[in-house]
């Protein structure tokens, strides 16, 4: 059986959107980890892409990037890294932002169609 890039990163999504819809492992350490494990395989994956959305971004993958940096920025100076957790669910939903644009992922018609 051989595994694809599109599929390890369908499958990196799967877990990302179920920890993200499911209450209980929303506060659990080790499925918040593997969570964030998730995205940055992900991430990764796309980033290797020829085609991929971070060697032809768009604006809203930008524009996600700079929320993210700037919130990321804000929360050391005025908490310390310890406050970085409370966004982590804003960080996580933008993530699936990045998905929907990244051409290389063929998301489903139901995704397509949820407004996003």
């Amino acid at each position: 059986m051989r595994v694809s890039g599109n599929s390890v990163q369908t499958a990196c999504v799967a877990i990302a959107a179920l920890w993200t819809t499911s209450p209980v492992l929303i506060y659990s350490t080790p499925f918040r980890a593997l969570a964030l494990l998730s995205v940055a395989l992900w991430l990764a994956l796309e980033s290797l892409r020829p085609n991929g959305i971070f060697r032809k971004p768009t604006a809203q993958v930008l524009l996600v990037g700079v929320f993210i940096f700037y919130t990321a920025v804000v929360q050391i100076l005025l908490d310390g890294l310890s406050s970085l957790t409370s966004h982590l669910q804003i960080w996580i939903m933008m993530f699936f932002l990045i998905v929907y644009q990244s051409p290389a992922m063929t998301c489903p018609a139901w995704y397509r169609s949820s407004g996003w």
